[in-house]
């Protein structure tokens, strides 16, 4: 079930912050396709595309790029009752990480996913339909329209030419089949020789640009986003960009006008795709509206301008990464040593984390199955609930030496010696790496310290300077030269070689907090890697201890 807790936080955070990111690109891409003048309808369909590959990459990427703005946030944690090698100020202040609650959210995830598979059943209905609608048609017999459609396609540069078949059922032309491009054409023969030319250029259209390839990512994007009005509305623009670049592309290649190819369009009217196939016929009379005056404008503007190019390769580099925002880094203080760790048994998240001393920490989880306290003398580690440190104390004898153990309901203590000894021995390398993150934290604060000092004795030096400066106007707007007076020549000279020894030194301390910050970076690293390897350590260490009979079980809470 934890597991199941984990995947739900992840997942719904992903859908949160991948939603908020595609209503942004909506919000531009929508200001972009409407007052921006000519941007071409291939453009537009690139732009809309993008946005389906985005929320795709959003809910699939692990690595979101982050971004820190906001300001760092801070809580104060007030503990009274924990002493950890010595007196204890009563407020701390440490960095929270708060997630809600764990319940709703994985009946969210649920819905979801059930959601998810009634749409996937229902694409493998509609995939059925079009594997039906493909048996019960027929091969055309109109071998003059077969060649037809061959060379075009030869011309488009097709490297599998597609099969011509007649079904019935349709009112317009039909492309369907991924490793198998097929034309289906109406038996009813309403077309004459130069409309259902002018058809088959459009469906040849859609294979050149590879649109049944390329739409299953907005598919995609809609079934996961189902939710999302937004994403509805821009998965039909997509749509409508998409039969819009092919009508353009028809009046490119063919010696035809907007008007002829309007009158095709009017004549196939409004009729529904043959499920996941594309047709020439408009889906919805609004999509027959805009087509209808994407073709005057392309009449009236054959040369489109490289903005909307330009828009789509700026948004397929800034605008498809995930993004995340977050608090901003706090710079260290002198007096606070704040670190992070996670949680050892139970769960990964949910946790503030305080260094109360140099050997002890005290760690405090939202949420936790399980938890642990170990008391020797006067270090002590807890990780669990505020709840789970008051149940340990109560169970603890005067200062005695103990491990506190809960699993789910069950609690156990532990006084054995040498198994106390022998957890309390496993963070001793943490301990240590800790220390040495503290020592150099404190030289990186003297080094802090160093250089304000000069930066203070700079700018009084500054100060000066700027006055003699003062002082030669003044002379120069009497008429009189500042050279016959002898003592300010030195006065600068003598101002200007402390500030070079200022900015030397300065120089020098800067380097050695750069060393020191790469130092601390290292020890970072290797703190993380050893409190990892702590945590699994401790974990398994504490459930052989409950499994074994040094573990003394406790009553009921």
């Amino acid at each position: 079930m934890e597991t199941f807790n984990d995947f739900a936080v992840a997942l719904l955070c992903r859908l949160a912050w991948t939603s908020i990111q595609a209503a942004l690109l909506i919000g531009v891409l929508a200001f972009l396709t409407r007052y921006v003048p000519r941007v071409s309808p291939a453009a537009r369909c690139a732009m809309w595309w993008l946005l389906g590959l985005q929320l795709i990459v959003g809910i699939a990427w692990h690595m979101p790029m982050q971004l820190p703005v906001l300001s760092p946030a801070t809580t104060v944690v007030t503990t009274t009752h924990v002493i950890i090698g010595g007196p204890v100020a009563s407020g701390s202040v440490v960095n929270a990480i708060a997630t809600p609650s764990m319940n709703w959210m994985g009946v969210v995830a649920l819905l979801w996913l059930a959601a998810l598979a009634v749409q996937l059943g229902f694409a493998a209905l509609q995939w059925r339909q079009v594997r039906r609608v493909l048996r019960e048609s027929r091969p055309l017999e109109d071998m003059t329209v077969r060649l037809r459609c061959d060379e075009e396609a030869r011309q488009l540069g097709l490297r599998r030419l597609p099969a011509l078949r007649v079904a019935d059922g349709i009112a317009s032309p039909h492309v369907v089949g991924l490793w198998q491009p097929t034309i289906l054409l109406p038996t009813s023969g309403q077309l004459s020789a130069v409309e259902l030319d002018m058809a088959l250029s459009h469906e040849l259209a859609h294979l050149r640009r590879g649109d049944l390839w390329l739409g299953w990512v907005p598919a995609l994007a809609q079934r996961l986003f189902f939710f999302h009005p937004l994403v509805r509305w821009a998965m039909h623009e997509y749509a409508l960009s998409r039969e819009e670049a092919c009508d353009a592309d028809v009046l490119r290649r063919h010696d035809t006008t907007a008007d002829t190819y309007g009158r095709l369009l009017l004549r196939l009217g409004v009729q529904p795709a043959v499920c996941t196939g594309l047709g020439t016929a408009s889906p919805t009379f609004k999509n027959l509206k805009r087509r209808l005056i994407m073709l005057q404008k392309h009449a009236s503007e054959p040369r489109q301008r490289a903005i909307g190019w330009i828009a789509v390769v700026a948004i397929a580099i800034a605008g498809v990464v995930p993004y995340r925002v977050t608090a901003g880094t706090t710079p260290p203080a002198p007096a606070t040593s704040v670190t992070s760790s996670t949680s050892t048994s139970s769960t990964t998240h949910d946790t503030v984390t305080v260094n109360r001393s140099r050997r002890g920490q005290f760690t405090i989880v939202q949420s936790a199955q399980n938890a642990f306290t170990l008391f020797d003398g006067n270090f002590q580690i807890s990780d669990g609930t505020m709840d789970d440190a008051d149940a340990a104390d109560r169970a603890r004898k005067g200062n005695e030496s103990m491990l506190w153990i809960r699993r789910g309901s069950d609690t156990y203590a532990v006084r054995d010696a040498a198994t106390i000894a022998k957890i309390r021995a496993l963070y001793a390398p943490q301990i240590d790496i800790s220390e040495r993150q503290a020592a150099l934290g404190r030289k990186q604060a003297a080094l802090g310290s160093r250089q304000a000092e000069l930066g203070t004795q700079q700018a009084k030096i500054g100060s000066a300077q700027a006055s003699i400066g003062q002082h030669e106007a003044e002379l120069a707007a009497k008429g009189r030269s500042p050279s016959v007076d002898p003592s300010i020549a030195r006065s600068q000279s003598e101002l200007s070689d402390k500030m070079r020894d200022l900015s030397d030194k300065q120089r020098d301390l800067g380097a050695q907090q750069a060393e020191l910050g790469r130092q601390q970076g290292v020890i970072g690293e290797d703190q993380r890697k050893i409190s990892d390897r702590i945590d699994r350590e401790v974990a398994s260490a504490i459930d052989q201890i409950v499994k074994s009979n040094v573990a003394q079980r406790l009553a009921d809470r």
